[in-house]
């Protein structure tokens, strides 16, 4: 039972509240929150809150700018590693890249992503339809009459891998190369190799709370 205090003819107030414990309806009404309405909390989230779905928990982001000469295959450009933050998260993937190329007619390239989680290896936004491949995005470069037209392409994907919280994860950005080589992040010519303006790759990923 609380100690009351001899209360002074002012009536019951904090000072009076000495000893003992409150009952659980009073805690209620006093410590635990329950809904609120208004006013401010100023504290940090627990890991173990849920949030409110299509919140962003994390934002990770990579970024490369070598120069590389790419033959005919898949090649992985750019990866970022993370932990997940929450179970069954949604995950947004964006990401550009590109090159040149200084052979003769032209060279086609596709964009797509690919996840790795638990040792598996998984292309998403990759598809083929007959002799042909398709990404979140593609392109074509080429060299006629000795000019050279580097092409830039970027590409969206939503992922949904139902992963564990606290799952290692990695996400890479692929290029497919048809038709000819890719040189990488600058124009194709070896000529201008010192001179050429360059750029860069690139891999953004949002976590999403579901």
């Amino acid at each position: 039972m609380a100690n009351l205090g001899t209360q002074a003819g002012s009536g019951f107030d904090a000072s009076d509240l000495t000893t003992g414990t409150l009952g659980n309806t009073v805690q209620d009404n006093i410590t635990r929150l329950g809904t609120v309405t208004t006013g401010t909390i100023n504290n940090t989230i627990g890991s173990s809150a849920v949030l409110p779905a299509g919140n962003i928990l994390q934002v990770v982001e990579a970024h490369i700018a070598d120069v590389a000469t790419l033959a005919t295959g898949m090649h992985d450009i750019v990866s970022k590693t993370f932990t997940t933050k929450k179970a069954n998260s949604k995950f947004i993937l964006f990401g550009h890249t590109g090159g040149g190329y200084s052979g003769t007619g032209t060279c086609n390239f596709l964009m797509f992503f690919k996840r790795t989680a638990g040792g598996s290896d998984t292309n998403i936004g990759y598809f083929s339809d007959s002799n042909r491949e398709g990404g979140v995005s593609a392109g074509q470069v080429g060299s006629t009459k000795g000019v050279e037209e580097p092409t830039c392409i970027a590409g969206m994907y939503l992922d949904d891998p139902s992963l564990a919280k606290d799952t290692s994860l990695q996400y890479h950005l692929r290029i497919s190369v048809r038709d000819g080589t890719l040189t990488k992040h600058r124009v194709g010519s070896s000529s201008d190799s010192i001179w050429a303006h360059r750029f860069h790759s690139r891999i953004f990923i949002w976590e999403l709370a579901v």
